[in-house]
């Protein structure tokens, strides 16, 4: 029977089904009939899933109760591997002898011994009355090579097709070589024999002969059926490109209405995730959803695909159309649903329903910390004792976490989370997450039997100063912090943007960018993000085909759950010395965070995807066999395109490899060179950039000072911009810097960090240490003398931005104290030595006792 007669059938066996359930007859006949059908068309899964009961499958208690209908999940799960409910039924007193035969037939296939199984399928033949199970038994001995009496009886009776079919079927798998070389004669001209020539050479292990037959004979034919078998082999063999290339060829051999659509778009959806090709899966499952519009499988394959391609409110309009229960029942499923749930909250389940789904994955530790990671952390609903703390608990492969819990909670849904964190505790008590009692009593007992659980620390300072520093690309900082790519861009944890590189050479390239295939890394579409809406409309008219890497668009997806569960990600010391671009992330706030990753996300989604399938030529590409997400542009860009990335680090290892880049700054300057903008449009995209920390904009005192008017909350991001300019106009930026430190000075922290990246910069561009002496002594000067800001409270923050700006670099005495004292001697002059040295003493009140001892040295000194 061709697989469109039995689709067909299958449709009529579901359909008498649901007709004998509504009128209360006996309906197990039919599903056992429609279940037999869904194994011939060489779906196991549905075959189980229609004999078994909720949940595990759509069978009725009643149902699955019917003889015949556990007959075929026993068998149907023997095949699969599953032997527990067979060995169940063997003991059971309502088996026919015959069911028991077929049976112990399958378990001896499991464990490998033929000629038993055949043995037990004889006695199946001989003790059935049903001729129709009797011919399937029979054919079935004949594909192992044994020729069965009911063969003959049927010939006797007029059934001749059926007899020599099967005689020359048993001898082919008796390996007789007349028959084998009648049938690789026979092959070619009908699908049934190239059919079996395939199944024989499976039977002798050769699994390329297999797919080659099949493609042979399908080539000539024009057969449906044999592109997907051959599918189905380059599946299991992971040859996914040619499972895709087969699988096209059966959709457009099919007939009309071919059963074996189904299989196929399955096999198609599978192999195009695996080759990252998330877009092609997302079609694949909508096809498989058109077929089987109330298959929960298929819905959850929608689901995984929307979510691989940034589609998170699709996903979620996918689920809500779940039949019955909306939990997940795979491992696969549950993966997507806690991203669902991290992102769209109590929408998708309460704690109680969590707690069901933590109880079903009980030995499945990453599954397990991933919800209470999102309890602790994630939820709307989050459990309100303020002891409850954790860090990297927020997806399937958290880092070591630490956290303390209430023992009791005051309502049904705390209740439930608190019972979900206990039984993890309980269950994992060496697990990724640690869980860490506080004895007041003894603090120090405490931190140290924390620290025992924790294990050293991974240092990782060297390693993130060369990427702060520009000399690796930003990306690199995911390899030693689990963050993804799009969190790192959008927190600034690599500290400032190293995007210029050389315009002039890139101008070149942006010209002819427009006209050719440009992909789109996430630093770039983070930068066309924050462009004003004029110059990015302006800038993405101009080019004809934009694309974006599959990858990465999950990745910004996933970024913008895990700022939803965590906030901006860590990294940055955080200390009072140092880079200022490595001590803050500036004013930039969680929800603000979030409200970016939004946009990257809904910016990246509407350019056209394409995902990384060749091997990659940047080591570091692949991990897990995956493509790494802030690779996978350039890896794109490699095969065909121009990469448009604002990390000239990233496009340095793109040129080496022969690619061709450009730049957010670059493509800004040739609008503005063919006047597609203006000069002010230009001006305020630098400006715009400049607060988002892309360094390498030449300095403009107009241009910067917008970008503190336009964003006046950033000073910070301005500043560590700052200190990573060139020396060129180096009075202007000292103006500049001093003057813009008057509107700051009631903020003292932010006002000590602008100093400090003043004082930094300078360190950075003096040639030597007497210049670098000098040069703080003169701006130093202008601060005592000129500053109308500087005040006792102010004082402070001056001298810790000088301290830090030297970094350690030796001058014969600190600038600002030989400032400090010619202005003390001005002073003394002018009026006498009290008001003088009491202009000192109240100036320096601020300092610690130990800065203030060279302050009052020269005023005490006789």
């Amino acid at each position: 029977m061709r697989t469109d007669d039995l689709s067909d059938a299958l449709t009529l066996a579901l359909e008498s089904r649901d007709d004998l359930r509504s009128w209360r007859y006996d309906s197990s006949a039919a599903v056992a009939v429609a279940a037999t059908i869904a194994e011939a068309l060489d779906d196991s899964q549905l075959a189980i899933r229609l004999s078994l009961a909720s949940p595990d499958g759509d069978a009725t208690p009643e149902e699955s109760r019917s003889p015949a209908v556990r007959i075929n999940a026993a068998i149907f799960l023997a095949k699969n591997g599953s032997n527990s409910m067979a060995e169940e039924l063997l003991l059971a007193d309502d088996l026919t002898e015959s069911e028991r035969h077929q049976l112990r037939a399958q378990l001896a296939f499991g464990r490998g011994d033929e000629a038993a199984a055949l043995s037990e399928l004889v006695r199946a033949v001989d003790t059935n009355d049903d001729w129709e199970v009797k011919g399937r038994i029979t054919a079935r001995l004949a594909m192992h090579g044994h020729k069965h009496d009911f063969v003959e009886i049927q010939r006797d009776l007029g059934n001749t097709e059926f007899s020599d079919d099967l005689t020359f079927m048993a001898a082919v798998f008796a390996n007789d070589e007349i028959a084998i070389a009648d049938l690789k004669a026979r092959a070619h001209a009908e699908p049934k024999w190239g059919s079996m020539l395939s199944r024989w050479y499976q039977r002798q292990g050769d699994v390329g002969a297999q797919i080659s037959t099949l493609v042979s004979v399908a080539k000539r034919t024009d057969d449906a059926d044999l592109w997907l078998s051959a599918a189905k082999l380059e599946e299991r063999r992971q040859n996914f490109s040619k499972t895709v290339e087969y699988v096209r060829a059966a959709l457009s051999s099919a007939p009309k209405a071919w059963g074996g659509e189904w299989k196929a778009f399955v096999l198609l959806a599978e192999s195009q995730s695996n080759l990252g090709d998330w877009d092609g899966a997302t079609k694949s499952a909508q096809n498989l959803l058109r077929i089987r519009p109330d298959d929960p499988a298929s819905v959850w394959a929608l689901i995984a695909c929307q979510l691989n391609i940034g589609n998170s409110a699709e996903a979620l309009s996918a689920w809500s159309t779940l039949p019955g229960s909306r939990l997940p029942k795979t491992r696969s499923d549950v993966v997507s649903w806690i991203k669902l749930l991290q992102e769209f909250k109590s929408a998708v389940a309460s704690p109680e329903e969590i707690r069901e789904v933590s109880i079903a994955w009980e030995a499945d530790e990453p599954i397990r910390v991933a919800l209470v990671g999102y309890l602790l952390l994630g939820s709307d609903r989050t459990p309100k004792d303020p002891a409850i703390g954790v860090s990297g608990a927020d997806s399937e492969n958290a880092d070591t976490a630490a956290v303390s819990f209430p023992v009791a909670a005051s309502d049904p849904d705390q209740e439930a989370a608190a019972e979900v964190i206990h039984a993890y505790f309980r269950d994992f008590p060496q697990g990724s997450i640690i869980q860490v009692s506080v004895d007041m009593d003894d603090i120090i007992g405490s931190l140290s039997r924390a620290s025992e659980s924790f294990g050293p620390a991974v240092d990782t300072k060297e390693f993130d100063a060369s990427i702060w520093s520009g000399q690796f690309p930003i990306g690199a900082y995911i390899i030693a912090h689990r963050h993804t790519y799009a969190e790192v861009i959008i927190g600034h944890a690599s500290g400032v943007r190293f995007a210029g590189g050389n315009i002039d050479a890139d101008l070149v390239h942006v010209e002819s960018a427009f006209a050719s295939r440009v992909i789109v890394d996430t630093t770039a579409a983070y930068s066309l993000g924050v462009l004003p809406p004029a110059v990015r409309a302006l800038a993405l008219s101009r080019f004809s085909q934009l694309i974006v890497a599959t990858a990465q668009v999950r990745d910004a997806g996933d970024a913008k759950r895990s700022l939803s569960a965590l906030g901006l990600p860590g990294g940055l010391s955080a200390g009072y010395r140092g880079p200022v671009s490595q001590r803050s992330v500036g004013a930039k706030s969680r929800a603000q965070a979030i409200v970016e990753a939004d946009r990257l996300v809904a910016f990246m989604s509407a350019l056209t995807r394409d995902h990384f399938s060749g091997p990659p030529q940047i080591e570091l590409s692949e991990v897990d066999g995956e493509v790494t997400a802030w690779l996978a542009a350039g890896e794109l860009s490699l095969a065909g395109g121009i990469l448009w990335s604002d990390d000239i680090r990233l496009n340095g290892v793109i040129a080496e490899k022969g690619g061709r880049t450009i730049t957010t700054l670059a493509v800004v300057a040739h609008l503005l060179k063919d006047g597609t903008i203006s000069e002010t449009d230009a001006d305020l995209a630098a400006s715009a950039l400049i607060a988002e920390r892309y360094v390498e904009i030449p300095f403009d005192k107009a241009i910067y000072a917008a970008a503190l008017t336009a964003y006046p909350d950033r000073y910070i991001d301005v500043a560590a911009v700052i200190e990573n300019l060139s020396g060129r106009m180096a009075n202007d930026v000292i103006d500049f810097m001093l003057d813009a430190a008057g509107r700051i000075a009631l903020d003292h922290a932010t006002l000590e960090m602008w100093l400090s990246a003043l004082f930094r910069w300078l360190t950075r561009v003096s040639p030597t240490e007497a210049a670098l002496g000098q040069n703080i002594l003169a701006v130093s000067r202008r601060i005592v003398t000129g500053a109308t800001w500087l005040t006792a409270a102010t004082f402070p923050s001056v001298h810790s931005a000088i301290v830090d700006g030297l970094s350690g670099n030796a001058v014969e005495e600190m600038p600002l104290v030989a400032a400090v004292r010619e202005a003390h001697s001005m002073i003394r002059l002018r009026t006498n030595p009290t008001k003088a040295a009491m202009w000192v003493f109240d100036l320096v009140a601020g300092l610690e006792p130990a800065d203030r001892v060279p302050y009052r040295a020269f005023v005490m000194a006789p």
